[in-house]
């Protein structure tokens, strides 16, 4: 049992990082914000859409203090892998959770971030996700210099057909803004400290 358990863990393991290399490379604009112990940055493949295009987003936060962190977050949001807008891969090194599950990359369904999107004049547009998730406190372990890497890959099609449109809202040509968001506890689930919450500048981008 044990072994068929390593077999299929190593399994998901090798397809979520194939995801991630099949990706395309992030070789678009970011944004980093720097607040120690933490570094959070924002990443996307390109600058200019349109909306039959995908849209890879990125998120990467590292512990930049030589001592291994602890935060909680008070409500982990997890991504539907059945969603066709939204697909999630993840790529960690030195990040554990206090989830009993085998393994260095735990997080391949729990989405911590979030991001906001916004119009040329200001307007949010979304924030994504927009509510739910787990309630149960979770820690998460940074080790000295560990990541936490997430992509979303957004088709946009159906991303403003299922979140925007039952708003009132799409996608149009245009200009558009967006930025990151962590936000935890600092601690582990029996220590809870100060909370804190770290915004990434904006990225601006066009669908065209």
């Amino acid at each position: 049992m044990l072994v068929a358990t390593l077999i299929i863990v190593v399994a998901l393991s090798v397809v979520a990082y194939a995801y991630w290399r099949s990706l395309p490379s992030q070789t678009g604009p970011m944004v980093t914000l720097t607040s120690p112990p933490f570094e959070l940055s924002l990443a996307l493949d390109k600058t200019a859409y349109s909306l039959d295009n995908n849209m890879t987003i990125a998120f990467y936060l590292r512990n930049i203090s030589n001592e291994t962190t602890t935060i909680t977050e008070p409500d982990i949001m997890g991504v539907d892998p059945n969603d066709p807008a939204v697909t999630l891969a993840t790529m960690s090194e030195g990040v554990n959770t206090s989830y009993n599950i085998p393994g260095d990359n735990p997080l391949g369904v729990e989405f911590p971030f979030s991001f906001t999107l916004f119009s040329s004049n200001g307007t949010v547009v979304d924030k994504f996700p927009s509510g739910g998730g787990i309630t149960t406190l979770i820690s998460i372990f940074f080790q000295p210099g560990a990541s936490l890497n997430q992509a979303l890959q957004v088709n946009l099609t159906k991303y403003s057909e299922r979140n925007l449109a039952p708003m009132g809202h799409s996608l149009q040509k245009g200009a558009y803004q967006i930025s990151a968001t962590f936000s935890a506890y600092m601690g582990d689930v029996d220590h809870l400290t100060q909370t804190f919450a770290l915004e990434t500048p904006s990225i601006a981008f066009t669908i065209r």
